[in-house]
């Protein structure tokens, strides 16, 4: 079963009702943070966790799976170098997550390689909702 909640207290416990009824053998979860009232449900009910790409170093309570943020903004922005870009915009997450911070790491080393200087300018910030997306890709487009 594939579900979204969203940070939503009311389809979070939705959500949990439909753990309980259906005997889950176990979550995964892609997320930056498990709340600790959802942690200790699923612990009470005894269904194993794994989360990926967590917002800070991994918690100990549950095994972590870490994406490949920092390649990942490599990967891209070298894509766009290679189609002949210099001016290549970044839509970032809030700082706080590490994930947010690899991908920029990543956009900026291929930046270097490249010998193209870092701008700014060039960097809207976001909260990985739809919404800030949206107005950083308006505002870069507007530039």
């Amino acid at each position: 079963v594939v579900s979204a909640i969203h940070r939503q207290v009311s389809s979070a416990e939705q959500w949990l009702e439909g753990m309980r009824r259906r005997g889950t053998d176990g979550v995964i979860f892609v997320t930056s943070m498990v709340e600790p009232p959802l942690q200790a449900e699923l612990r009470r009910l005894d269904i194993p966790v794994v989360v990926v790409d967590a917002d800070g170093l991994p918690a100990r309570e549950a095994p972590t799976i870490g994406a490949t943020n920092w390649a990942g903004g490599l990967r891209a922005t070298e894509y766009l170098i290679g189609l002949g870009h210099r001016r290549i915009g970044f839509i970032a997450g809030p700082p706080q997550l590490l994930c947010s911070r690899a991908r920029m790491d990543g956009y900026r080393a291929a930046l270097e390689a490249a010998g193209l200087s870092f701008d700014e300018g060039l960097v809207c910030r976001g909260d990985f909702y739809h919404e800030s997306g949206f107005a950083g890709g308006v505002r870069l487009l507007g530039l």
